[in-house]
């Protein structure tokens, strides 16, 4: 966090600082095992989210293809850069693997084109089964809340499917009153 806090909001030095930072964890050698990017509390602004989202969207193969949790709560994001990673998302190429999102507690209110955006992107992610932010459109909340339960109930049909195939399917000890109505 001390690296953007040494930089005015609207310096042209910070969009720079952020593609050297998004270049050097993308080259670093072992970025194609990271599963986790926690980044909470660093006062990110958005230009670091859009160098992000907009150089995996160019090279997709080649950025954090194993990311299954992005913890981004606490920072500095608005609208531009929750819009550039709603485009990321939204991009079947990127993170495919992403099943984790947390965006609470902003420091910058997100504007409700924002939160459209970013709930247009969970529609079309089939793995993500946590999203961590307050919406407060009645609409983006409900899409975001029903394609959240859609995803875990496809993944626990998919690993119910895994263990039919493998063998390993155990069904349940049905309960008293299961048993009464059979």
């Amino acid at each position: 966090n001390k690296l953007f806090q040494r930089f005015d909001r609207k310096d042209s030095e910070r969009r720079n600082i952020c593609n050297m930072f998004v270049a050097t964890l993308l080259k670093h050698p072992r970025s194609q095992n990271i599963t986790a990017l926690h980044m909470a509390n660093c006062l990110l602004p958005d230009d670091f989210l859009e160098v992000l989202a907009e150089k995996c969207i160019n090279n997709p193969n080649n950025c954090l293809p194993n990311l299954q949790v992005i913890n981004l709560e606490s920072n500095l994001l608005a609208q531009e850069g929750i819009v550039a990673l709603a485009n990321a998302i939204a991009d079947p190429r990127v993170w495919p693997k992403l099943q984790i999102l947390k965006l609470e507690n902003q420091k910058m209110p997100i504007t409700s084109g924002a939160e459209e955006a970013l709930a247009q992107a969970i529609l079309q992610s089939p793995s993500l089964v946590v999203v961590s932010l307050s919406v407060r459109g009645g609409l983006e909340r409900q899409q975001i809340n029903n394609t959240v339960a859609a995803n875990i109930d496809n993944l626990r049909m998919a690993r119910r499917r895994h263990a039919e195939k493998t063998g390993t399917l155990q069904e349940r000890k049905r309960n008293e009153m299961e048993q009464y109505f059979d």
